[in-house]
Parts: structure tokens; sequence; C-alpha cells
């Protein structure tokens, strides 16, 4: 039967070890044979510390002092040199002088093989978390900030800013997504997207017509109100007409149409909000 030290006797144990050591580092290495659980009872909702590692020395004028690293350490192999090494994560608190108290930061660092310490990721008081490297989601996760707005990535290269739940928005659309902007219809026997070409940006050369149909790679949807920009690169003007999925281009204005030339490029900038 597995039994339990109570709380109390691990800590007065512990406080009678420091004490014959003051200002050593302690280290239990065969101790214990398997896990240590300490149990603390009748909490509630009251915040009570179960384990602390404390740093009591008192701070001076540009001289801080940082917390006992909580560390975490494991063991991995290196192929090369054909050896184990230790691979270490740890966590602690660095105060940060202030001029009517401190404030803190909580740094999360790792090394290998006893190696430098490198800062992995941190927060602070005032919420900010600051990552050495990149931040990502899981797929069909979102970036969010609770309550306000959110960014949604519906597909590869689709980006999605929503100010209000899913009734307000930005849509944009980068280049690389499989299934790019097409010809819908019409436009001349030449006529060709330019690589790169995305429903938010993008170039058609046209041919020797003077309409034509692209159809969009995503459909913008019902709710959203998209408007779409177009220019000959000759400076002719381009009329435009859009749709949920298409966007209908034609050399000219409305009332008096210009035939475009084999050798003519028009452009496209798109956008939408809900």
């Amino acid at each position: 039967m597995k039994r339990l030290l109570p709380i109390g006797l691990v800590a007065l144990i512990f406080s009678l070890f420091l004490a014959s050591t003051p200002e050593a580092q302690v280290r239990i290495v065969r101790g214990f044979r398997a896990a240590i659980t300490f149990v603390v009872n009748g909490l509630g909702t009251t915040t009570t510390a179960g384990l602390t590692l404390e740093n009591q020395t008192a701070a001076a004028l540009g001289a801080q002092q940082y917390s006992p690293r909580f560390s975490q350490i494991g063991q991995g192999f290196a192929t090369s040199t054909t050896a184990s090494m230790p691979v270490e994560l740890g966590w602690e608190v660095r105060p940060v002088q202030g001029a009517a108290a401190p404030s803190y930061e909580y740094y999360l660092t790792g090394r290998v093989n006893q190696g430098a310490w490198s800062t992995l990721v941190y927060t602070n008081n005032s919420g900010d978390w600051i990552a050495s490297g990149n931040i990502a989601v899981a797929a069909a996760q979102n970036f969010a900030h609770a309550g306000r707005s959110y960014i949604t990535a519906p597909g590869l290269g689709l980006y999605n800013f929503h100010a209000d739940g899913d009734v307000a928005g930005l849509r944009f659309q980068f280049a690389g997504v499989p299934s790019i902007t097409t010809i819908g219809a019409q436009f001349g026997g030449s006529a060709s997207i330019l690589t790169g070409s995305t429903d938010t940006f993008g170039f058609i050369r046209v041919g020797a017509a003077t309409e034509g149909v692209i159809a969009f790679a995503t459909d913008w949807g019902t709710n959203l109100q998209q408007g779409c920009t177009a220019n000959n690169e000759d400076g002719t003007p381009t009329y435009v007409q859009v749709t949920d999925k298409t966007m209908r281009l034609a050399g000219g204005t409305r009332a008096v149409p210009v035939a475009w030339t084999s050798s003519s490029v028009v452009n496209w900038v798109c956008g939408g909000s809900r």
C-alpha cells in the first residue's frame, strides 16, 4: 500500500536539512524511487502554495535577485557523437526594477548538454507574451482577442480578420494557394492570369477582347460586401462588376466600351468587409 507523507512532515524534514546546510545547493539523488505527491486538502477556491522556491536575499539598486529555477531534465541522443546528452527546460521569475515598485517577468529557457541558456518565451505583469521564435496554432484553430476580434485561416493563403464574431471583418488572400483565381469566360484567345495572382490582388493578360469574367478561387460570401478596382496598364479605363464568386472586367467604361489589345494587361485589387 502506498503511503503519502503529510506535507507538514515533508516541510519539516526539508527545513531541518536546509538549516544544517545554509546557502548550499540541495540535491536529493537517491532519496526517492517513485513519484512524489503533495496532498493539500480543503482549499476550496483559496489560492494556496503547494511548493515554493524562494530567494530571500534582498535586492539592491541595479541588482535584482532572480528566483530559483524550476528545471525539468531529460536525456537525448546525438547520432553524430553517439552520446547521450541532458536536455533541460526551466522556469524562473526575473524581477524588474521599478520606481514605486518592481515588476516581473517569467521566463521559460532551455539548454542542451549544459550549454548556454536560450530564452524560448516569457511573459510579464502586463500579460504580454514574447516569443523568441514563431507562434503557431493547430489546424482549424484561431488567434483570438477574447470578446473583441480574432484571425482565422480558412484555407492555405486565406486570412479573415473578424472584428465582431462572424458578422464583421476583412478577408485577404495571398499567393501560394493550390487553386488560384482563374478565367471564367470570354477574354481573348491568348488570355492568361499571371503567376502569383489571387482573389485579393492579381494581373491578367486579357488578349484581344472587349470584356471577360474572372472566377475567384473562393467564395467571398453572400454577407461580405466586397469591392474591386482594376486598371489597364496602358492607362485606358476598366469597368468592374463583382459578385460573390466572379469579377467581370470590361475595357473602357460602362457607357463607352473600349476593346483591349493582345498586349493589354489589367491588374486588380479586391477587398471586402461585413
